[in-house]
């Protein structure tokens, strides 16, 4: 192997037309989710890409491994690294540009939505849930592309229960050192894993806080800070991942939430109705 540690799909790239037709199908299976397969034995890989246990373990050779092992801690490293760049180049030529079809990226988020499904993590949703109707302080962190995750559970959970808000950037240190017992802090954090909402995460922790993480993989940064783990599947065939498993985790978490806290939830819309319309009046009574 080169001393430069190449992404998977670059390997596969180089070595493609080399292959066998078995070994290119789980190779196409492998670039098209790598993240997916990075914790999947040899022959659960075959069963997903229509090919042999052995067809996985002659490919992990045939680019250059030492063996499956090998490759699959190879595959692992990519996942916490920065993929863009290169993604962004596998996705805009040569052979994955031939291939590329638009309803694909939505087949891809159904597949995301499906392998999230059967981690089976209702139990973690409902301790989940249980921690945020009893928190006192409900804090929610996470930026860049993990952002919209943050925003999202921050309104919902705020409009429900009255106690929740979003951790912005220039507050992020004052806010952080506040966090103690009686709070949550939700952090989102997916690769490439955000070290203000990793820090934010572990003085949490260490205030006594409760932490529950949503991230991509139980080697993600964020699961040792966490008290809960959420985990969601982001695989995608272009630069960048795909958050609809991740938004449909916080929408589950949401929904689990108004399931615990019913009644403290109804009071709180009540309030919410009765401040709309309060406020609608005074506009009302200001234009005329």
């Amino acid at each position: 192997m080169a001393e430069e540690r190449k992404s998977i799909e670059s390997i596969i790239d180089e070595h493609f037309q080399a292959l066998s037709r078995s070994m290119k199908k789980a190779a196409e299976y492998i670039v098209r989710d790598s993240a997916g397969v990075a914790f999947l034995p040899a022959a659960q890989i075959g069963e997903l890409s229509g090919v042999s246990e052995a067809s996985v373990h002659r490919l992990a050779a045939a680019l250059g491994f030492k063996g499956f092992a090998d490759m699959q801690k190879h595959i692992q490293a990519g996942v916490i690294e920065n993929r863009t760049v290169v993604r962004l180049r596998a996705s805009t030529a040569g052979r994955l540009s031939e291939t590329f079809r638009p309803e694909r990226v939505m087949q891809t988020d159904m597949d995301n939505l499906r392998r999230t499904i059967e981690l089976d993590q209702g139990e973690q949703l409902w301790q989940s849930a249980k921690l945020i109707g009893e928190a006192g302080r409900i804090f929610t962190a996470g930026w860049k592309a993990s952002g919209g995750i943050s925003s999202y559970l921050a309104y919902c959970l705020n409009f429900m229960l009255g106690c929740a808000q979003m951790l912005s950037m220039e507050e992020m240190a004052e806010r952080a050192a506040c966090l103690g017992k009686g709070d949550v802090l939700i952090a989102a954090g997916f690769p490439r894993y955000s070290a203000a909402t990793l820090k934010v995460a572990e003085m949490a922790q260490a205030n006594g806080a409760n932490v529950i993480v949503i991230t991509d993989h139980p080697i993600s940064p964020f699961c040792r800070y966490a008290d809960v783990s959420l985990f969601a599947a982001t695989s995608s065939e272009g630069f960048l991942d795909s958050y609809t498993a991740p938004f449909s985790i916080a929408n589950s978490l949401v929904q689990t939430v108004s399931q615990i806290r019913k009644e403290r939830v109804m009071q709180q819309l009540e309030k919410m109705e009765h401040s709309l319309k309060a406020f609608k009046d005074l506009h009302q009574s200001g234009e005329r």
